[in-house]
């Protein structure tokens, strides 16, 4: 019997491991899904514009944790008693995601939703050369890190010579 619970363990941990690892990169593209939902319906509050920042978010969101990776927000934590303010200050100065929302002015210039990017994960967040991507029209993909550059990020975005492998 002492033999075979080692084996065992040898067998199950890294499985165990895989799963928790695939189960916080789906909650990370939750996170992202909900700031998109959010973005979306908080776009005419700004006369039509996309919000400046993932701070001033948080008031549709209402979740700070929303706002940092699974494995972040286990050891981060938002101030306690902090006024509204305060709290969107420190969403938008310690979110895990990166927001791009604001350099693209209203949403109805996009003419490429499906394909431009509004947020995503920060690259130190990265796990396995995957990011969590939130689109324009409000889905979220795992995307390969080196693939990034096939997306838009702006309005005026052309890829370079260099990513596109030129």
């Amino acid at each position: 019997a002492s033999v075979i619970a080692p084996a065992a363990a040898s067998i199950v941990l890294p499985y165990l491991a895989k799963s928790r690892q695939q189960a916080m990169m789906m909650q990370g593209m939750n996170n992202l899904r909900q700031i998109g939902k959010e973005q979306k319906q908080s776009t005419p509050a700004h006369t039509g514009a996309m919000p400046p920042d993932l701070g001033s978010l948080l008031q549709y969101v209402q979740a700070p944790a929303a706002f940092l990776t699974p494995d972040h927000a286990q050891k981060m934590m938002a101030p306690a008693n902090a006024k509204p303010d305060e709290l969107a200050k420190w969403v938008t100065e310690n979110s895990d995601y990166v927001y791009l929302g604001k350099d693209f002015g209203k949403l109805t210039k996009i003419t490429n939703p499906a394909q431009t990017i509004i947020a995503y994960e920060k690259f130190e967040a990265v796990k396995n050369g995957l990011v969590s991507v939130l689109f324009a029209d409000g889905h979220v993909e795992l995307v390969k890190l080196e693939s990034l550059w096939s997306y838009y990020w702006h309005l005026d975005w052309q890829a370079s010579a260099v990513a596109q492998g030129h």
